[in-house]
């Protein structure tokens, strides 16, 4: 059960770790390191704050829940842990940077996890022009493309460690559970009012810019431009997706499935043209029972490929397919014009027989959450 008054939290003897999520994709992440942490019998304090705070609720994890008036120093001088972990979030007041300086302050080694390359530059920002004004003293990355991209940023390439992300190794094992059960069979439990020969397409929100800390990029430097009506990046994208597919000729099932941070009924306005607009239940049985994933830059294109499932990015500058390893790779394709988009929406649709092989996607990294504790573990035996 979570305690929501931290100042009533009891002083914690023998602390290994001080744990700290707020964003969805570190939920995801620690979430399965935890179990890791237990098998080793580390003493784990996790502390949560705003959407972190339901999404472990939801899976019954234990953790304290911390909010704006929660002091950092006070939280570490209370727990006096060997090491402070966490993980990064849009927040630019989040309590995970505060925790990285007071962790400094009290000579308590800082450890922080990434779980994608994309806005490296905003993830230590905090309110500073400094992206690494509030970076810890170790990182734990998900691949070597974000390692390159920290180290072009000024972090200490020997201060890094690639270690995979434990929310892929998951992917992967439920890719190799789910093919013995077979896509039809979660197609019928998922979509039972779906014809089997009409195409189903997962359309996967990126989301929206909660704070405003980066920069808005004009929708007049796009190459997609969407109806005009609006300059969010994600309704863009959508805009330009239903508008090619009607000129395919094709008409599949289609399902946008909502970023958890996102309000599904900001996509109303669509009802007329999307078949189900979808934010609850597992987003991966759900990819798993479609014939096609496009998305934006979302880590759910990564996860959907994982899964063996055909593909397609839709970016509104073309600069944006170094965000993840599928498009950086080619493995996924990427549209950034109307016509490519007209183009790569119809050989996709129009290609059935097309499985991906990306169960062995070389850009992935096996075994994340003993890589990572492994790493962790060396920096506990330096603090002792």
């Amino acid at each position: 059960m979570s305690n929501s008054i931290p100042s009533l939290h009891p002083r914690t003897e023998g602390l290994d770790l001080l744990l700290f999520v707020e964003d969805p994709s570190a939920v995801n992440y620690a979430a399965l390191l935890l179990p890791e942490f237990e098998r080793r019998n580390w003493n784990v304090l996790l502390c949560a704050a705003n959407i972190a705070a339901g999404l472990l609720r939801v899976r019954g994890i234990d953790f304290l829940q911390t909010d704006a008036a929660t002091s950092a120093r006070a939280l570490i001088e209370r727990n006096r842990p060997k090491c402070v972990l966490t993980g990064t979030a849009e927040n630019p007041d989040t309590l995970g940077l505060q925790l990285i300086a007071a962790a400094r302050e009290q000579g308590i080694a800082s450890i922080a996890f990434v779980d994608a390359r994309m806005n490296s530059e905003y993830r230590f920002r905090g309110r500073s022009a400094d992206p690494l004004a509030h970076a810890p003293d170790w990182l734990l990355l998900p691949d070597d493309w974000t390692l390159k991209a920290f180290a072009s940023l000024g972090f200490a390439r020997e201060r890094m460690a690639v270690c995979g992300h434990p929310q892929h190794d998951l992917v992967r094992e439920l890719a190799q559970q789910w093919s013995r059960i077979g896509t039809p069979a979660f197609r019928r439990r998922i979509f039972p009012e779906v014809p089997p020969e009409r195409r189903i397409v997962v359309f996967v929100s990126e989301g929206s810019l909660r704070y405003d800390i980066q920069p808005k990029a004009s929708a007049a430097d796009f190459g997609l431009k969407g109806r005009g009506r609006d300059n969010g990046r994600t309704k863009i994208a959508l805009e330009e997706v239903l508008d090619a597919m009607a000129g395919t000729g094709e008409k599949p099932y289609f399902v946008f499935r909502a970023h958890p941070t996102e309000n599904p009924g900001d996509y109303a306005e669509y009802g007329s043209e999307i078949d189900r607009i979808s934010s609850d239940g597992s987003a991966l049985e759900l990819i798993y029972a479609s014939d096609l994933v496009i998305g934006m830059t979302s880590t759910l294109l990564l996860e959907a490929l994982l899964l063996g499932k055909p593909c397609l990015a839709v970016l509104p500058d073309a600069s944006e397919r170094a965000w993840l390893p599928g498009t950086e790779s080619g493995l996924v394709p990427y549209a950034t014009s109307r016509e490519q988009l007209r183009l790569a929406l119809a050989r996709s649709l129009q290609d059935h027989s097309r499985l991906s092989t990306a169960i062995g996607v070389p850009e992935v990294i096996v075994g994340a959450a003993q890589r990572g504790a492994d790493f962790i573990a060396a920096r506990l035996q330096q603090s002792a």
